[in-house]
């Protein structure tokens, strides 16, 4: 569920870091009881530190004497070398990501390692701590990889008993229970966190059981322990593809642009009711390329440009693109006329993913799921799914039938994933709300597809000490863009809120939604 950012360079220079450069050259460094090693992490030009955990697979304090499995944790060492006690932890989302590979997002957060340590701790059954190691998807390429939506049972089933380990226990709290070992075996007191997207989930699970080692939270797009992620997500994109759509409507220029986009997209649910073979260049090796194409991968390509609020100022033009010309579509030449251009929507959908699908441990995300989520949507909810449209298409004949199928479609798919991959349960008292008075700072932005401001409202509500800064014009996770890296900066090192820049929470809170694209080369607002 994180979206790609922009890359930012280390410098080391001024008398300040002159400590750090030189710390730099050292061949191992400790931290309490882990020892570390120079090592390399995706999108970071310099060296950090890694070492290892061990703890017990079952975090079941009465089956401690079992299995062992070796936790990641990478460290960014601090500037000088008369560091903060308390380092910030970087929580990765999905589920399934590694923090390992949240590179970029600490280059964006550098200001924080001028006084302290950061830290990334891969959760169990991703990166470097006992990984699923199975590919469920095509991983060579990620147009293929884009549409495909879901693994083959035969695979599913291969990948658990390649495993070595208990798929049942790598879920949200225990991977609590890893962090909180990590903490202890560092010798560090208390955590500051950053938890983004499903991290946001863990941070405040993590709060709640072990508030004595938190120090701080900094909680982006929110997934509370409440949400059923892919369930809810998916709807959350559904409206805010609509809501995409009725603006540009809405708008003078995108309105006159796309007087037809609404019909448009509608006319794709209908073409694209069942599967096609369609013709597209490939965006990487510009090379031609025939794949399956139905509604549901056309709308997920949609609602992954949702994630960035910049690439979803090309919705419109990529909407006309994909319809012009389609079967079916007005003007083609009868039913079996040339498909429209789908290639344009994939390539940028594309874009704002990157090879994060590749990153992404699917089994690790099954595990957490389909423990967690799946079995809280009962029967009612799934016949309300099955029946009911999306805004924009509510009322439009013939429209419906498609996206009314979207997700009663992806439950079908999350349930025979399940039942074809052993998963555990958490108890009924983990999706209680987080109740605390620890410092925590949200950010919510939005035009979020996935988790609106909403999420971060609600979990504000039982959280005392809580700032809630809503960035209208900002989509998934606020806290890397524009000056909100600086209130993260601010906020670690204070350890509350009361200091924040005003000029720069002002701005987030006035931000507005990018000017549409009124063409392929010109934005109007």
């Amino acid at each position: 569920m994180l979206q790609r950012f922009a890359r930012l360079g280390l410098l080391c220079a001024g008398v300040i870091l002159l400590a750090a450069c030189a710390a730099q050259n050292d061949t191992d460094l400790r931290r309490g009881e882990v020892q570390l090693s120079e090592c390399r992490l995706k999108d970071l030009a310099s060296s950090v530190w890694c070492g290892s955990v061990s703890v017990p697979e079952d975090p079941d304090p009465a089956k401690s004497g079992g299995r062992k499995i070796d936790i990641h944790v990478a460290v960014l060492p601090a500037y000088v070398r008369t560091r903060s006690p308390d380092p910030l932890v970087l929580l990765a989302g999905g589920p399934g990501q590694a923090a390992s590979d949240l590179g970029k997002i600490t280059l964006l957060f550098d200001a924080v390692r001028r006084s302290r340590d950061i830290v990334l701790i891969d959760q169990r059954g991703t990166g470097r701590s006992h990984p699923f190691k199975c590919k469920l998807f095509d991983t060579l390429d990620p147009v293929a990889a884009m549409m495909q939506i879901d693994p083959d049972p035969a695979a599913l089933k291969g990948c658990v008993a390649g495993f070595d380990g208990d798929p049942t226990l790598y879920t949200t709290p225990a991977y609590i229970a890893d962090l909180e070992a990590v903490r202890t075996a560092l010798g560090v007191e208390r955590f500051n966190l950053w938890g983004g997207s499903y991290g946001s989930r863990v941070a405040l699970a993590y709060m709640r059981t072990y508030p004595q080692a938190i120090r701080s939270a900094i909680i982006d797009g929110i997934a509370p322990t409440s949400m059923r992620i892919l369930f809810e997500g998916l709807g959350n994109g559904q409206a805010q593809l609509a809501r995409t759509i009725a603006d540009c409507q809405a708008n003078a220029a995108c309105g006159a642009a796309y007087p037809k986009l609404g019909e448009d997209w509608l006319s794709l649910a209908r073409d694209y009711a069942t599967t096609r073979t369609i013709s597209l260049t490939h965006p990487r090796s510009g090379q031609p390329q025939k794949i399956d194409a139905d509604f549901t991968t056309i709308d997920s390509a949609l609602r992954t440009l949702l994630y960035s609020a910049e690439y979803s100022a090309m919705i419109p033009e990529l909407i006309t693109r994909a319809a012009q010309g389609a079967p079916g579509a007005p003007g083609a030449p009868g039913a079996q006329g040339p498909p429209g251009d789908l290639g344009p929507l994939f390539a940028a959908a594309l874009r704002v993913v990157g090879d994060l699908g590749q990153g992404m441990n699917i089994g690790l995300q099954l595990s957490v799921v389909c423990a967690e989520d799946s079995g809280r949507i009962d029967a009612s909810e799934r016949a309300k799914a099955a029946s009911t449209s999306t805004p924009s298409t509510a009322g439009a004949r013939g429209g419906g039938s498609a996206t009314e199928s979207i997700v009663a479609g992806v439950l079908e798919r999350i349930d025979r994933a399940c039942n074809d991959w052993p998963h555990g349960s958490v108890p009924t008292a983990f999706h209680q709300p987080t109740t605390s008075n620890i410092p925590t700072l949200i950010f919510s932005g939005g035009l979020d597809p996935v988790t609106p401001a909403s999420n971060g409202e609600l979990a504000a509500r039982t959280l005392s000490a809580a700032t809630h800064i809503v960035a209208p014009g900002y989509a998934h996770l606020v806290s890397p863009h524009a000056c909100a890296p600086r209130l993260v900066a601010r906020f670690v090192d204070d350890g509350n809120a009361l200091n924040l820049p005003d000029e720069c929470v002002k701005a987030l809170k006035a931000s507005k939604r990018p000017p549409f694209f009124v063409n392929r080369l010109e934005l109007k607002p």
